[in-house]
């Protein structure tokens, strides 16, 4: 029923592939064969003998601890103390206590106390500039 086509008699031939050849034992073909069978041999071994004497030296017998001068103190870092806050009077009787890095870095300083809110703002030597009530 087909126009202008003809029918095949018969279908194709299957297309001619050449059969595979059988893998030659020992043949490393990809990078993952050589790691694998390196591996393999790593873990089919034995470990090696543990030598007999240790390599690290023997720690020294030292001092007990109740035998140390009275003057010294155990090494240990210690960082040094961050300085004191700045203490700013809003109002009379009533002292805030603002952190050294809001009155001199920030230079500003926010906060609720008294049942108010508190803007403090500071000159550039830490000194008070104004404060605010809000």
């Amino acid at each position: 029923m087909d126009r202008g086509h003809p029918v095949p008699a018969c279908a194709p031939p299957p297309p001619t592939t050449l059969p595979k050849r059988a893998p030659t034992i020992g043949c490393l073909v990809q990078r993952s064969d050589r790691e694998r069978q390196a591996k393999l041999a790593w873990l089919t071994n034995p470990p090696p003998a543990r030598p007999l004497t240790d390599r690290r030296p023997l720690p020294r017998a030292s001092q007990p601890t109740g035998l140390q001068p009275a003057g010294l103190q155990p090494a240990r870092v210690m960082a040094p103390l961050p300085p004191p806050p700045v203490t700013v009077t809003v109002e009379p009787g009533r002292d805030i206590e603002v952190p050294h890095f809001s009155a001199h870095v920030s230079r500003q300083w926010k906060t609720r106390r008294y049942g108010h809110k508190w803007h403090i703002r500071f000159n550039g030597d830490g000194s008070v500039r104004s404060v605010k009530k809000k």
